[in-house]
């Protein structure tokens, strides 16, 4: 509770930008604002993502959305390509 903060971006004790985004992000499901913040990308972005069908969304009956880190790392996987020449 007494953890100073270091900048605005959740960053504590030193800690850099990064690693206060992981240690946000440390469990499997993640809230689409989390995911964006996981992935370095825009909220809308993720939404797309989702309306577009590139990632799957876990709910539990009510009407938040999570995502599963595993499927945006599958998603990363994908995504990858070498830059043409």
């Amino acid at each position: 509770m007494g953890e100073k903060i270091v900048d605005g971006q959740g960053a504590k004790n030193g800690e850099s930008r990064d690693e206060a985004l992981f240690q946000e992000n440390s469990g499997r499901l993640m809230t689409i604002k989390q995911a964006a913040n996981f992935m370095g990308i825009a909220v809308w972005a993720v939404r797309r993502l989702v309306w577009d069908r590139k990632i799957p969304i876990v709910t539990f009956g009510g009407p938040k959305v999570y995502i599963d880190r595993e499927d945006l790392l599958v998603l990363i996987e994908q995504s990858k390509r070498y830059a043409d020449n």
